[in-house]
């Protein structure tokens, strides 16, 4: 009978200690995500803030094409033959 109890209090201790460890390891997992975000986050920022702002309006795109192609905007292209 003395086994039993000792068998027990051993199972005891070792489900104990596997949920201590349990608990430090979500813990330690959940830093570890948060920090990644975090990073991540903050070189995202970066990388955006230092990137010149492209706006290109209507007429700029419409000039850019016309220069790129040596066609007018809303002229016709002539018929293909």
């Amino acid at each position: 009978m003395s086994q039993e109890g000792n068998l027990s209090e051993q199972i005891g201790a070792l489900s104990k200690k596997i949920e201590d460890q349990g608990r430090f390891t979500r813990v330690l997992v959940m830093l570890c995500t948060s920090a990644i975000a975090a990073i991540m986050f903050y070189l995202t920022t970066e990388v955006v803030s230092s990137l010149p702002m492209l706006q290109l309006s209507v007429d700029q795109i419409q000039a850019v094409y016309s220069r790129n192609t040596g066609n007018a905007v809303g002229v016709p292209a002539p018929p293909a033959k």
